[in-house]
């Protein structure tokens, strides 16, 4: 417990250092990212990855959408374009599946394929999830 109150102290009693030291890493990030955006032309959906890292790096809240999908450059309606969860559209659409039923019909069908990744906290450290199929 005299850890958490020394580091506690050690918080509130110099505020300002670590709010510089927070603004110093921001601002670099952002000129950072900045140069990133123009020079490697990148994505919306790799420029909000980057600055929702950059906000949880500084101690920020995230306010920012937790994802966006890339739309063609010539796309009418802008560069990203608004998504739902399967979920979300099956109950939009009235349609009586849930996305289980939903993805396992698509796999059927050949447009999902169920695939797998390594995750730390997943059992035998291997995480299943659906995955658009190139057809």
């Amino acid at each position: 417990h005299l850890k958490v109150i020394r580091t506690f102290d050690m918080v509130t009693s110099a505020p300002e250092k670590l709010s510089g030291q927070a603004a110093d890493k921001m601002q670099a990030g952002v000129i950072l990212l900045d140069f990133m955006r123009r020079e490697l032309n990148l994505s919306n959906s790799s420029v909000l990855g980057a600055c929702q890292k950059l906000q949880e790096a500084v101690g920020l809240p995230n306010l920012a959408p937790r994802y966006a999908i890339d739309a063609p450059a010539d796309a009418p309606d802008g560069s990203s374009r608004p998504t739902l969860s399967l979920s979300a559209l099956l109950k939009q659409y009235g349609i009586r599946l849930t996305a289980n039923q939903a993805y396992h019909q698509m796999a059927k069908l050949g447009i999902v394929e169920q695939r797998e990744r390594y995750s730390r906290t997943a059992i035998n450290n291997i995480k299943k999830f659906w995955s658009l199929t190139a057809k």
